[in-house]
């Protein structure tokens, strides 16, 4: 029954069980803290694991809770707790943070990173971008190549959408964009069904699904605009060359939302940068697929190195 529980009048046989890792996504989300940043924005963060300090830089939709027990991050941050302090946050707008915003842009991305990697007190770190969180590594690596001791950009891209010279993807932007101001968060809409095309064409359904729930728990349709509209006019391009911190670049061979041509556009202006693509059509690789263990082997190396 709904808020008061089930009851069981039946025999029970006890059997030993395989003990839940207290680091894993099978484990209740770990404690969350708050940070503030100078303009006054509330935001969470949470650690997990023990090592040194790998942050995430938060991307296009995060819910700290929310996140850590999907079948879409929950594994890969398992993984990147085993050898590391893994740091991760909500930004402005979106998740745990505070919901009611004057504005989103990329200069607020930016400083809710610096505010996080201020209140990690870390010296050092590693940093992980991955999608549009890429770009705000790439930054935050150029101006502060000091603290940052490796740089991984995962499914990322130094220019938004719109900011390409590609008349098709201006449209692409601005057609992703209508459909989500009436598709938000919906299980039957030509929303849902664009994103699952281009975000996860070989996502499961419980994965598609999970996204759909995600974004009815993350942030508000309002607030999903502007991130978008924020992350389509991005451009970094000017940061590249500045990147003086050993980097690695993962990018699916075949996905549709940033081309790999994208990725190599980055690999090709970062001094010494590591490029591997990863056979699969999805923006970001799922643990199912054969590409996983290809791309979580890298990252371990390359943060061990």
């Amino acid at each position: 029954m709904s808020r008061r529980g089930f009851q069981f009048i039946a025999p029970l046989e006890t059997r030993p069980k395989t003990p839940v890792r207290l680091d894993g996504p099978g484990s209740a989300a770990p404690p969350v803290h708050y940070c503030t940043t100078g303009d006054g924005i509330d935001l969470p963060y949470a650690r997990t694991g023990h090592g040194p300090t790998l942050i995430k830089v938060a991307n296009w939709l995060n819910h700290l809770e929310h996140d850590w027990a999907s079948p879409m991050w929950g594994p890969l941050f398992q993984e990147l707790s085993v050898r590391n302090s893994l740091l991760r946050y909500d930004s402005r707008g979106v998740g745990l943070s505070n919901w009611e915003v004057d504005e989103i842009n990329f200069d607020g991305f930016v400083t809710d990173l610096e505010t996080v990697v201020d209140a990690s007190q870390a010296e050092s770190f590693a940093l992980l971008g991955i999608s549009q969180g890429a770009a705000i590594a790439i930054d935050y690596a150029a101006r502060n190549p000091e603290r940052v001791s490796h740089l991984i950009l995962w499914g990322g891209f130094a220019r938004g959408r719109r900011m390409r010279g590609n008349e098709e993807n201006r449209a692409e932007s601005e057609a992703f964009v209508t459909l989500m101001r009436q598709g938000w968060g919906k299980e039957n809409s030509p929303f849902r069904d664009m994103f699952a095309a281009l975000y996860l064409p070989e996502g499961s359904d419980e994965q598609i699904s999970w996204w759909t729930e995600l974004q009815r728990t993350a942030t508000s349709p309002d607030n999903a605009v502007q991130m978008r509209e924020a992350i389509d006019g991005l451009d970094v391009t000017d940061r590249l060359s500045e990147i003086r911190t050993p980097t690695l670049i993962l990018h699916s061979e075949r996905e549709l939302v940033t081309p790999v041509s994208e990725a190599r556009f980055m690999a090709a202006r970062i001094e010494n940068a590591q490029f591997i693509s990863l056979d699969s059509s999805n923006h970001f690789v799922m643990s199912h697929e054969s590409a996983w263990t290809r791309a979580i082997t890298a990252v371990q190396s390359f943060l061990q190195s």
